[in-house]
């Protein structure tokens, strides 16, 4: 490998003694027992810290960030479409005051579903909000607890747990940005690179890893598109960095077989995705400049100042302090008091390394090149990677000092290592958490419902249509000129209306055009399809003829 590892079995930990060089011997037997007592009660401390990160959540109410009510205006009707009977909804019938927009084809749903079965075992959203975001917090946790422990004590691996928690873009995607969809994703990244670190080893590969590794990945592919790029990229890098190139190649075609599997899992979504996107204007262009990656880089005297850039530095610059202490423990030395060494997680950290680089306009070629990765938009969106790889290297650095103060080997030099990481964690606790804007039941209640039916991004309109506030008034569902309207029955995914004769014309449904709208005519003569076409401001036409009709229109996804 390019950077020794070892397993590091539970009996190795509190046997440990170090003299000032680091070197020490192990003395396991009178121990054991300890460290088995200790995993017994591991898990439900990390879901206790994992509840200790919530507290302000469940004090207060649900976190009001910028995007929590985009993400309300998506769920709602999508659990009513789930209540109705369709598990994977294809249009989002009530947006745009009745128009529609595609979003429902082009958003990962697994979160949606999550939230949809909070509000349905709570039977209101404020309590389901909890329960899902409790889940998806309990479940990053434990997968960051599973990988440290690959190499560290169970004790050691709680503070990695913990550490996950609380750090920086953890919480700033849910206290402080609503970035639930990205929170959501992070809860299975933990066990990708997980799965894929078993791999990498010659007693990992069994089929229960390459499964485990595809079943994460296809997870965070159902829960947000963006951090399935950042992720593929990064797990990538882990693996190359990973691989022992001279006795142990195999672990790159098993982890290869994985994603291929991953991504065979995940098709249902992608499929449409990939088939689509040409018919909204996401996939023809950038629909503002906020938008675009070149203005959101990090630390760079060429992006234009923003509250987006300002913050994203914030994090990243807390990200570096609480960091900062395994920066000053050596590699190839045993830390004192716990695991053998943070060159147990040198790839890990390279990888961390790499993606804060990607936040930067040192990775302006990089963007350039590889394909997709500008849709990505913000590249503060990599710090998702070193909020995952870094904690078990910062819990090893933890333990390192904690035992250097024990055993009285801290100089006056070492204070400032210690502040920095005490200063970034209390700062994040304090700003990034405790005075995050919080929503009461009632409050956040009238929030939502106030969110239904309101104009959606113009990225999922169709292309060449116009955006709510540019389209030509309409009083009803239908607009037939001179015919009259004799009944009309409006669902979110059909539309049925009945015509007395009149001039044949071109009928103006209240939605927009989408090439699955399909409409068929029922006249004294028998049914057939009907034409369908875009109005100049983008919404549904119908072709219909002079006779007594029924015009049935369904989306047909």
């Amino acid at each position: 490998m390019l950077l020794r590892r070892t397993r590091f079995e539970a009996s190795d930990v509190y046997g440990y003694n170090s003299d000032v060089g680091g070197s020490g011997t192990l003395n396991t037997e009178p121990l054991q027992k300890t460290d088995r007592l200790s995993d017994r009660i591991s898990l439900l401390l990390v879901v206790a810290v994992c509840f200790l990160a919530l507290v302000p959540m469940y004090i207060w109410g649900i976190p009001l960030g910028a995007d929590l009510d985009a993400h309300f205006r998506f769920v709602q009707p999508f659990y009513d479409e789930v209540a109705g009977g369709d598990r994977w909804p294809g249009w989002l019938a009530e947006s745009n005051n009745g128009f529609g927009d595609a979003r429902f084809r082009f958003y990962p749903p697994l979160m949606f579903w999550v939230m949809s079965a909070g509000r349905w075992l709570a039977g209101d959203w404020y309590t389901g909000y909890l329960l899902a975001f409790s889940l998806f917090s309990i479940v990053g946790c434990l997968g960051v607890y599973f990988w440290a422990r690959e190499y560290t004590s169970s004790r050691i691996a709680v503070l990695a747990a913990a550490i996950f928690a609380f750090m920086p873009y953890h919480v700033t995607q849910f206290y402080q940005a609503s970035l639930l969809l990205e929170f959501s994703a992070s809860a299975f990244l933990p066990f990708c690179f997980l799965f894929l670190d078993r791999l990498m080893r010659k007693r990992g590969l069994t089929a229960w890893n390459i499964a485990g590794l595809a079943v994460s990945f296809s997870l965070v592919v159902y829960t947000h598109v963006p951090t399935t790029i950042i992720a593929g990229i990064s797990l990538g890098l882990f693996a190359l960095l990973s691989t022992d190139w001279r006795h142990h190649k195999r672990g790159l075609l098993f982890a290869l077989m994985a994603m291929i599997l991953a991504l065979v899992l995940s098709s249902p979504f992608w499929y449409t995705v990939v088939t689509e996107l040409e018919w909204v204007n996401a996939g023809h262009k950038v629909t503002s400049e906020h938008y675009i990656y070149t203005n959101n880089f990090l630390f760079s005297p060429f992006t234009p100042p923003g509250l987006n850039t300002w913050f994203g530095g914030l994090v990243a610059a807390l990200t570096i302090g609480l960091a900062f202490p395994a920066i000053f423990v050596r590699p190839d030395r045993a830390t004192i008091g716990c695991s053998p060494g943070v060159s147990n997680f040198g790839p890990a950290a390279i990888v961390a390394v790499f993606a804060f680089l990607m936040t930067t306009e040192l990775s302006r070629p990089i963007w350039a090149i590889v394909p997709k990765l500008a849709d990505i938009q913000f590249p503060f969106r990599w710090l998702s990677i070193p909020t995952v790889v870094l904690c078990p290297l910062i819990a090893v650095s933890v333990c390192h000092w904690a035992g250097r103060i024990k055993h009285k080997q801290f100089a006056a030099w070492h204070l400032p290592i210690v502040l920095i990481f005490a200063i970034s964690l209390g700062y994040t606790i304090y700003e990034l958490v405790i005075k995050s804007d919080f929503l009461d039941r009632e409050a956040f209640a009238a929030r939502i419902e106030q969110t239904r039916r309101g104009p959606s991004f113009s990225d999922w309109l169709p292309v060449g249509a116009a955006e709510l506030k540019d389209l030509k008034p309409m009083a009803g569902p239908i607009d037939a000129g001179t015919r009259e309207v004799i009944s009309a029955d409006v669902q979110s995914h059909r539309r049925r209306f009945h015509l007395a004769a009149g001039e044949p014309t071109d009928v103006r449904i209240r939605t927009y055009y989408y090439p699955l709208w399909r409409a068929s005519i029922t006249t004294p003569l028998g049914t057939r399809p009907a034409q369908t076409k875009m109005a100049q401001d983008g919404t549904l036409l119908v072709e219909v003829p002079a006779e007594n009709c029924e015009i049935s229109i369904v989306f047909a996804d």
